[in-house]
């Protein structure tokens, strides 16, 4: 996604098809929790332009475009 808030970003997203091993916070000093999430349910604090990107990967979009006028 390439996305704009103030500055200009590239963000990546990966799409687990299988999982079997609970997902490790490495930078707890950078997010509060790392977990598995259905795509279909995000809690309500989940970034804004990460539910958007979601959202698109799930309408089977690889490329978007968040915050450009």
């Amino acid at each position: 996604m390439h996305r704009f808030e103030g500055d200009d970003w590239v963000d990546v997203f990966f799409e687990v098809v299988k999982h079997d091993v609970e997902p490790v916070n490495a930078e707890p000093d950078m997010h509060s929790e790392l977990v598995w999430l259905d795509p279909q349910a995000l809690p309500g604090n989940v970034i804004p332009s990460v539910r958007f990107a979601v959202g698109k990967i799930g309408e089977g979009e690889v490329f978007s475009e968040y915050g450009w006028s």
